[in-house]
């Protein structure tokens, strides 16, 4: 969300977010933006989100197996 505002006012638009009539329908909604998030490149790089998540998670395992 923040990332979202973020573009948002470098770009001088508005952010509207409307009010949910159906709990089920927010869960599901932001499940699923999360999800879809994961496709997006990561700004300079080559690569997704979903890819840079997984690298830098290898990575953190990798530096605490080395620290024990």
């Amino acid at each position: 969300m923040m990332r979202l505002a973020q573009d948002i006012l470098e770009t001088n638009h508005l952010l509207y977010i409307r009010q949910p009539n159906n709990a089920q329908a927010v869960i599901f909604h932001t499940y699923s933006r999360i999800i879809e998030s994961l496709i997006e490149p990561v700004q300079s790089s080559s690569h997704n989100q979903l890819e840079y998540l997984i690298a830098h998670s290898f990575a953190q395992i990798m530096e605490n197996l080395q620290n024990n």
